[in-house]
């Protein structure tokens, strides 16, 4: 049997007996419920769905939309059933955080952004943190303008943290043939260019919703910093 996929303009967020749900809305305006393996085994939620707002909808207003983007950065058309059980999952976790926790994982997710940057060396010569990393590992630097840069930021801002509320601990890697696909989707977005300068940037960096962060397995405070620049934990 096929694998069943269902057109994301035609998902919606919603409660069905109190539980969150993605169900798919037919041309008929019944709802179906999407958490099913079997197609045959179709279940219609019709009167149960309680709507609250398109998938779209939801995920945006949660900043989780890149979880419907492709490796291209362009908006998905079909999500499979394992990617809407994924969606959901999330939806459900970012739902029950709380406000503290929320601005605490977009703390964390900014601060991983700007020291991923910096690793990449993108306009290291006038960092986005206080660490000296263009002296710790010889960074090659990468000119690009300021918007191309704000681009990546926040597309990789977004990327970080739908995968610090999915997982709670993340590892990204740069370097030959494990190169992370948040960080290529991001640069692929903001069109700054692949080049042998910046694939010689390597490093790998590790962090979790606790505000852990580790760069080459060194924690992050162990890097001499400048002083005249603070970062938040």
């Amino acid at each position: 049997m096929p694998e069943k996929k269902y057109p994301v303009d035609s998902l919606c967020f919603g409660l069905v007996d109190d539980k969150k749900k993605i169900a798919f809305l037919d041309d008929f305006g019944v709802y179906h419920n999407t958490n099913l393996f079997n197609a045959r085994a179709d279940v219609i939620f019709n009167e149960k769905f309680k709507y609250i707002s398109s998938l779209k909808e939801a995920l945006v207003k949660h900043d989780l939309n890149m979880l419907i983007v492709d490796s291209n950065g362009n908006p998905k058309q079909y999500l499979n059933i394992e990617e809407i059980k994924y969606i959901l999952n999330i939806l459900e976790r970012r739902l029950s955080m709380s406000q503290i926790m929320i601005q605490r994982s977009i703390v964390i997710s900014s601060n991983i952004v700007n020291i991923v940057s910096d690793l990449l060396g993108l306009n290291i010569s006038e960092p986005s943190t206080p660490f000296k990393f263009k002296e710790q590992f010889d960074i090659n630097e990468i000119l690009t303008s300021a918007k191309k840069l704000k681009l990546f930021k926040k597309y990789l801002l977004e990327y970080i943290q739908a995968s610090l509320i999915a997982e709670k601990r993340i590892r990204l890697v740069y370097e030959v043939g494990a190169r992370d696909y948040r960080i290529t989707r991001s640069l692929n977005k903001a069109k700054i260019a692949s080049s042998s300068r910046l694939n010689q940037n390597i490093f790998s960096l590790d962090a979790d919703l606790e505000g852990k962060i580790k760069v080459n397995d060194v924690d992050i405070k162990e890097y001499p910093k400048e002083f005249q620049k603070t970062i938040k934990f």
